[in-house]
Parts: structure tokens; sequence; C-alpha cells
């Protein structure tokens, strides 16, 4: 029986889609062990998506200052 501080939301994600990724791990480990290259191409993707992600937030971060007068957004992004 699970302890019951742990959130139930938590605990079906366990049950089910952790299996699922679980899943998913061992099958892009085995993947990534058969074909290296995919290790390489599997990080280029993340730093791209990484990188779009922080220009997008960069964006929207500077349009909200604009519409809030925040200065803490004003000392980090000041235009």
């Amino acid at each position: 029986m699970p302890p019951e501080f742990i959130n139930p939301d938590v605990r079906r994600f366990v049950k089910g889609g952790g299996m699922i990724l679980g899943i998913i791990l061992i099958c892009a480990g085995i993947l990534i062990a058969l074909y290296p290259p995919l290790l390489s191409l599997i990080v280029a993707l993340t730093f791209i998506f990484a990188g779009i992600f922080f220009i997008y937030l960069g964006y929207y971060y500077k349009k909200v200052s604009r519409r809030f007068h925040d200065p803490f957004i004003d000392f980090f992004f000041r235009t």
C-alpha cells in the first residue's frame, strides 16, 4: 500500500504512464547502444529546442514587462 502523502495524480502517472515511459527509455537506450550517432542527434535536438524555448521565454517576459512594471523583470530584461 503506497503512503498516503503521495499525490493521487502522481500515483496515476506511476501506475500507467510511468510504465510506458520506462519502456520508451529502455528502447531508446537499446537504440543508442546499437546506433551511437543517435545520441548526438538527441543531444543536438535537445539543445536546439532548449534554445528556442529560451528565446521564446525572453520574448514573452519582455512583452509582459511592458504591460506590468516589475522591477525584477526590468532589471534582467532592459530594452
